[in-house]
């Protein structure tokens, strides 16, 4: 599993000088106003190297590092003490990030290459680089809004006891993952309850084209995932459905399907660290697409995520159990 930039490797020599090597994790969604870079260092300690790691900050300070694509270069700003979740977990509670403000203007742009660069903060004998394509976000064709009346829009109407496909335009990404959503309310109370995410989907197959991608929820899965998980709060459960034909905007948003794009190096990444992908010797490969002046490992990719929603029809709002839907008449509405 190879990329331009990176590549997977198992080989580890026990007898080795110790060498400075960090660890860089930064995924860029052009979906958010900010994007982050986190950066540390490993080390090698006499005694116990838990209890080391839990009273200090291995994160690694007073870098230069810059964003490089579509004409622009961003400077990242340092953020320290940010909180780690869980807080409480095995390593030290907080951490120092490396900030890049993509906002308004300066928002990244889809199907375009971005150079991160990362270099010490004296002498300048720390030089880290790594490209990545942020994919194209992936436009649902399946379900998608249809006409009603004039320019105002209706829901495609979900039948959850048959099976239920998804299907997106695929774009310039490599890797796909699907995840269904439903909010919903229980005597006040409002959750959203999930599925997912479904993947990572790398090869397609009776999409209509090949062109699209697309995953199959099951028949009747969708229905029995969402009930199961809504019995922690009691019922009657209500959901918003009204109005059913409007303008886009102004249409209920409670059940949605979200498609989340990946480029090829996070995609390799994922892979890599699949726990199915585990060789002979029980080791799994490190893949990365840093390069530079220190070892390193870790990942520096990038994805990007369409929404799109839909309504239920009468016999899934009965077998659902929602909005005091009684059996619908002249229709066989069972799983």
């Amino acid at each position: 599993m190879l990329g331009l930039y990176g590549g997977c490797s198992t080989e580890v020599d026990i007898n080795a000088d110790p060498q400075d090597i960090y660890a860089v994790y930064g995924i860029l969604d052009p979906g958010d106003s900010v994007q982050y870079i986190r950066i540390s260092q490993a080390f090698l300690v006499e005694g116990d190297a838990l209890e080391y790691a839990k009273e200090n900050d291995q994160s690694v300070k007073e870098l230069r590092i810059s964003l490089e694509g579509n004409g622009k270069v961003y400077e990242a700003t340092e953020v320290a003490d940010v909180s780690k979740v869980p807080a409480d977990g095995t390593f030290f509670p907080t951490q120092t990030v490396y900030r890049f403000d993509t906002k308004g203007d300066d928002a990244l742009a889809g199907d375009t290459e971005y150079q991160l660069s990362i270099r010490g903060p004296q002498d300048g004998t720390l030089q880290l680089t790594a490209t990545t394509v942020v994919p194209e976000a992936p436009r649902v064709v399946q379900p998608r809004l249809r006409a009603c009346a004039g320019t105002a829009k209706t829901y495609s109407l979900l039948e959850l006891r048959q099976a239920t496909q998804v299907a997106f335009q695929k774009g310039t990404a490599v890797g796909f993952e699907v995840r269904a959503f439903l909010a919903y309310e229980a005597n006040g109370v409002k959750d959203t309850v999930s599925i997912g995410p479904i993947g990572l989907l790398t090869e397609f197959a009776g999409c209509g084209s090949d062109s699209r991608g697309c995953y199959t929820f099951g028949r009747g899965d969708l229905l029995t995932t969402f009930r199961s998980k809504m019995e922690q709060l009691s019922e009657p459960y209500t959901y918003e459905a009204e109005p059913t034909c409007a303008q886009p905007e102004d249409l209920p948003k409670s059940i949605w399907f979200e498609v989340t794009a990946t480029d090829e190096f996070f995609t390799n990444y994922l892979l890599a660290n699949d726990p199915k992908f585990i060789d002979f010797n029980t080791v799994r490969p490190e893949y990365t697409n840093i390069s530079g002046t220190a070892k390193v490992v870790g990942i520096f990719g990038s994805r990007a995520t369409s929404r799109e929603y839909a309504g239920l029809s009468e016999c899934s709002k009965y077998l659902l159990g929602v909005n005091g839907v009684v059996t619908p008449p002249n229709t066989n509405c069972q799983l």
